[in-house]
């Protein structure tokens, strides 16, 4: 689906922890993601680290501009 260039925009801030990607490791994330009732990834990048530690998120939003 399509989005709009204000919701590009508003994607684009990050919503609760961000974390800086030299620091990102599996027992981080799952600390910080322990208690969460849904997980929203969005980016490519972003999408398939959470995939490649066995976090599967309830929501992703892709553009298909892995690392660009």
């Amino acid at each position: 689906m399509p989005l709009t260039p204000e919701c590009i925009r508003i994607l684009k801030e990050p919503f609760g922890s961000l974390i800086p990607d030299e620091k990102v490791t599996r027992s981080r994330l799952n600390a910080i993601l322990k208690n969460a009732k849904k997980i929203i990834s969005v980016g490519d990048a972003t999408t398939g680290r959470l995939i490649s530690f066995g976090i599967i998120p309830n929501v992703s939003v892709l553009d298909g501009k892995r690392g660009a």
